[in-house]
């Protein structure tokens, strides 16, 4: 079935989560508000936040507008996405998404594509040296906060 009937509910899909996460990363990366944002497409904020976690669809006319307020092509926000007659699958690309939508990961990200390859590698040295054996190690205030 090509269409669906007024009755027949949207189905919120992976794809619509991949698209939101990318408005997400986009408005993060040019330091917009959602608010603001939500402003220009013509929606409420709230509204917005249903679209960046993928538990609303985006229209398409929604979805070109906020290409214009992102200042990217529609295309944008599907970049990336598997290529199924290729036999690709989503199961990666998810992880990579689930690991950008935790506090901080943005922000680091940003930070780290600022610094220079040897400042970078130590970096990188200096997070591997804080994990053990795949477990984080304990974060040093929680543990006074607990005892």
């Amino acid at each position: 079935m090509v269409g669906r009937s007024k009755t027949q509910p949207s189905h919120v899909t992976v794809i619509d989560h991949y698209v939101g996460t990318n408005i997400r990363l986009r408005r993060k990366e040019l330091g917009l508000s959602q608010p603001h944002v939500a402003d220009a497409i013509g929606v409420s904020f709230q509204q917005l936040q249903k679209y960046e976690r993928g538990t609303n669809r985006i229209s398409g006319s929604t979805l070109f507008v906020t290409a214009e307020v992102l200042k990217v092509p529609v295309s944008y926000f599907f970049k990336g996405l598997p290529d199924h007659s290729a036999g690709e699958t989503f199961d990666a690309l998810t992880g990579v998404q689930d690991l950008l939508a935790e506090g901080g990961s943005l922000e680091l990200l940003s930070s780290y594509r600022r610094l220079s390859p040897n400042m970078r590698r130590a970096l990188v040295a200096i997070s591997s040296a804080l994990v053990v054996d795949d477990e984080p190690l304990e974060d040093p205030a929680r543990a006074r906060m607990a005892s």
